[in-house]
């Protein structure tokens, strides 16, 4: 279902002479919607990936460990652990240090995946940001950053930086 949506509102948008394409929500960025996307009329009409670019982000910066928060689709999906072992492999001795990054820091607990998602799909879409969803997000960057070496986080879910509007994340 969502690979036939993307299709068609890419084509309806290339109809009306959109010459570029992007999505900027990352849970519809599943495999396999964003490949109907590779054979669109025209083939010059560029796509523009949010998790390409926060791939770029990452190898820019020289992290190497990225853990990514957002949506449970998102943060167990392929999608960014492709993104980023497609960076690996195509590391060259111009790009040295795409070939340490990493991805694989995806919140191991399930509960943490589950109560992530939970805060974003009952409150934050509805406009309603909380302090103590602001501290589960702090608690779980934690637990990444001290249990499996995260350098970096992604908050790859358009509510969670919102969330930070008028608290800091906090990171050590």
């Amino acid at each position: 279902v969502i690979a036939r949506f993307v299709r068609d509102s890419a084509e309806a948008l290339v109809r009306a002479g959109a010459t570029v394409l992007c999505m900027p929500a990352n849970t519809c960025h599943k495999a396999e919607a964003l490949a109907t996307l590779l054979p669109l009329p025209p083939r010059e009409t560029p796509f523009v990936s949010i998790v390409t670019a926060t791939v770029a982000a990452a190898v820019a910066r020289g992290y190497a460990r990225v853990a990514v928060l957002g949506t449970a689709t998102t943060m167990t999906s392929a999608f960014y652990p492709d993104g980023f072992a497609a960076a690996a492999v195509a590391a060259s001795p111009q790009r040295p240090r795409a070939a340490s990054v990493t991805v694989g820091v995806l919140p191991a607990r399930a509960e943490d995946i589950a109560a992530v998602s939970e805060a974003i799909f009952a409150r934050m879409l509805r406009g309603d940001f909380r302090a103590a969803d602001a501290r589960l997000v702090n608690a779980v960057v934690a637990r990444v950053a001290a249990e499996q070496g995260a350098d970096a986080v992604a908050l790859a879910c358009t509510e969670l930086p919102m969330l930070f509007r008028e608290t800091a994340i906090e990171c050590a």
